[in-house]
Parts: structure tokens; sequence; C-alpha cells
């Protein structure tokens, strides 16, 4: 983070205030977490006033922190073991807020309403990041849509509706009937420390990984089942899920019912590790997400970056990857036999050099900052 923009986060020869509620924050997983960090931190490091405003689903908990020049407050929300997210508590101070815009990051728990109806009714501008996913549920992921266009009235009063990648944006665009021209297109960053020189690629067995959360629908049952081919063809090879979440047990059960306990870590990297990320992701052998449903897939973007070799799914924003080299594809329909032989192949392939990732994290608070700083400028 180099705290170079070249725009600067000054409104009326003052610090730009700027709020960004969202459900989930750190020290929770996953990618709305990091990428509300990592835009947060750097819109700080440009001059802004940036208060992350977010939830805790049980006592005790800070209410008030910092993270350099970034102020976090939480309030409680319920229920506990649930994802919903309700939190009254986030309208009054938001209301109270003096921001200068709103930024709600995400739209699928309860947050983004009430977000969105405060900053309406204190007549704050308000922008909203969808950071959409996919749901084990099925009846959840089949409401998703139907979610979408409850929450138009109050996505048609945003002065920008912001979304990872083209599919995203058209995805929303079809399921909120609202125009393109109300969505901008800012990927979320892909730029991991550079790995140490001497934590290559070692002597040892070769490593797979499946990244994601440790949900149904991110697909690691898929490269589980994998392993008794894998096996045969490669023996020693490990399978790390890297991820954290309710289906581990299930997928415990599952290597044991293959005889293939032996060959699988269940582990996550605490979302602030990002120096051991680059290195986990570095010394891989192949990296792997089958998931039914991505928007963007920032770890396996990383990964991209890091130049290793990549099996995703054929679906969603996960398509995008599909044509770049040493990336392969599987489908619904790609058994078992066909993904270990997939990840054989690209355990014989030759990693490509690491590069500049697809879109860094200054890339992507330059561009939020911009969205902030033209919609102020049109409706003052």
């Amino acid at each position: 983070m180099d705290g170079s923009a070249n725009l600067q986060a000054t409104v009326d020869g003052r610090p730009l205030r700027i709020l960004m509620p969202t459900a989930r924050y750190l020290p929770e997983h996953g990618g709305t977490e990091i990428h509300t960090y990592e835009v947060a931190q750097r819109l700080a490091s440009y001059g802004a006033d940036v208060t992350v405003l977010t939830t805790a689903r049980a006592e005790p908990f800070a209410r008030v922190s910092h993270e350099g020049a970034v102020r976090v407050l939480r309030v409680r929300a319920w229920p506990s073991q649930r994802d919903y997210y309700f939190a009254p508590g986030l309208a009054r101070i938001i209301r109270e807020s003096g921001a200068d815009i709103v930024h709600c990051q995400g739209y699928h728990t309860f947050v983004a309403p009430v977000v969105m109806l405060a900053a309406l009714s204190a007549k704050i501008p308000y922008v909203l990041t969808f950071h959409s996913g996919g749901h084990s549920s099925r009846v959840r992921q089949a409401i998703r849509p139907v979610q979408a266009r409850a929450l138009r009235p109050l996505l048609r009063r945003a002065r920008k509706l912001i979304s990872s990648t083209l599919f995203e944006a058209d995805r929303f665009a079809r399921a909120a009937r609202m125009p393109a021209t109300a969505f901008a297109v800012i990927p979320s960053g892909s730029d991991l420390p550079a790995p140490r020189a001497d934590d290559g690629m070692d002597d040892g067995p070769p490593v797979v990984l499946s990244l994601g959360r440790v949900e149904s629908y991110k697909g690691h049952q898929r490269v589980v089942e994998a392993l008794p081919a894998l096996e045969r063809a490669r023996p020693g090879l490990h399978l790390r899920i890297v991820g954290s979440g309710p289906y581990e047990a299930e997928l415990l059960e599952l290597a044991e019912e293959l005889g293939v306990a032996h060959m699988l870590t269940i582990a996550p990297v605490p979302a602030d590790r990002r120096d051991e990320m680059a290195q986990l992701l570095q010394r891989a052998g192949c990296v792997v997400t089958l998931s039914e449903y991505e928007s963007q897939g920032m770890a396996v973007h990383e990964a991209h970056g890091l130049g290793r070799p990549l099996l995703v799914s054929d679906n969603s924003a996960l398509a995008d990857l599909g044509d770049h080299a040493n990336v392969c594809s599987a489908s619904a329909e790609t058994n078992s036999d066909e993904i270990a032989a997939t990840i054989v192949e690209l355990l014989e392939a030759p990693p490509l050099p690491a590069r500049r990732p697809l879109s860094t994290w200054d890339d992507c608070a330059t561009a939020l900052l911009e969205v902030y700083l033209e919609a102020l400028a049109r409706h003052p």
C-alpha cells in the first residue's frame, strides 16, 4: 500500500467522511471482510476519514476500536447462530454519523435495508457493493433474485451500485430490473504480499489447495471424492481445504468412508495473515475452486496472480478465468476421475511466473474514491 492516489479524498477542503457498514468484518473470514479492510485502509491513507460499522453476535465485544487510521464501530446483532444479522442499532449511528457518503458492503442480510433506509432518512448519499455469493440452502439460493427485486426501491436511490465483475452487474441488472448505467464494475484487489524467494515449491509431496468457506456449495466434496484416484496416480499427494465452516464434519466423514482421511487437512488462514496466504499459495502444486457460484473469487485470483495452476468451475464469474494459461475448467457433470486426471495434468504443468494481478487494491480504492466524489459532485 503506497498511499498514493490521483484524487484527493477531500470535500470542501476537509477529509471526506466515509461510513462503511458491513454485516461481518475481521477477524471473521470471508471475501467481504477482506475487501472492506483493504479498501478502508487505502482510503484512509489517501486522506479520508473512514469508519467501518459492523455487527457482533455475541458478548463481549469492543464497541469502538481502531485499525491504523480506520475507526471500527460494532453493534449487537441477532440471532447469534444465523446469518440474518438483524442489528437495529445501526440506524441511529448512521443518522448521527455526519458522514458525507455511506458505502454499504453486501446486500444479502438485514443489514443492507437497515443501512439504506437510515441513510435515506438522514439524507446521506449512499452506494452499495453487492458482494454476492452462493448458499448451501437451495431455498435461500432460489430467493436471492426475489430479494434483489424486493430491495429495488432502495437500490434505485443509491448513487451507484457496485459489482466486482460484469457477470455480477448483468445478473443484478436483470434481477432488480435496473439499467446498466446504475452500475459500476470495480473488481476487488488480488495483490498479496510477495512470497519470500526461498519459500517456493519444495521437494516434498505435492499439495493441492481447495479454496473457500467450508460450505457444501463451495464444492470441496468433489475434490475429496477425487482423492482415491489421485492417490493411485500421485502417491503422497495431500489436499488442504483452506477455509472453515459448518460442512467440515461431513467432509471429514466422507474422507473416512473413502479411506483417504490421511490425505486431507482442513485449516483456514486467518484473514489478517496475508503473508501466510501468499506463502501457502506459492507452495501449492495446484489450486482448486469448484464452487457453484462466485461473484469474483478473490482467493483464486490471488493464486492466478502468483502463477499457480488452477482448476475452476465453468460457471458464474469463474468462467472468465478459463481462457488463461494453466487454467482448466470443470462443469457440474465432470466426474471424480476426470477431476483427478485434470489435477494430475496441472501438477505436471510448469507454474507460470508471478504477474501483476488483474486488479490491485489501490486500483479498487481509487475507483471507489472516484465514484464517491462523482456522486457528491453531481448531487451535492
